[in-house]
């Protein structure tokens, strides 16, 4: 469909008039530590929103876990999981946390601190 055009504005995307729209998001950028929601933020929260019950539980742990380290990250990403609201704690949530830079260790560490009893 050459001279289609898709518009897209923060978290907007107009697409009318396309027959067919595949959207790809490749990269989520850094979170900002302050008060504000930015675009990364929505952008990660919505990948987030993958792997737990719901959006408000992904946007709490993303919200809790913004000043936390490596270990207490994933302590409370097991305590998610272990209580039903997270629904996914494979690779693809360390991922996503890995590429946003809010966990910096490798996935071994995560899938055994996961994995632990």
């Amino acid at each position: 469909m050459a001279g289609n055009k898709v518009y897209v504005q923060g978290n907007y995307v107009d697409v009318h008039d396309n027959e067919v729209v595949n959207l790809n998001i490749d990269k989520v950028g850094t979170l900002q530590m302050d008060e504000g929601t930015t675009e990364s933020d929505e952008t990660l929260l919505m990948k987030l929103s993958l792997c737990f019950k719901d959006e408000d539980t992904a946007r709490r742990f993303l919200t809790s876990i913004k000043e936390l380290d490596d270990t207490e990250t994933v302590r409370l990403a097991k305590k998610y999981s272990n209580s039903g609201l997270c629904t996914d704690t494979s690779k693809a949530l360390w991922k996503l946390l890995s590429d946003a830079g809010l966990y910096k260790t490798g996935y071994p560490n995560w899938n055994k601190q996961m994995n632990q009893r």
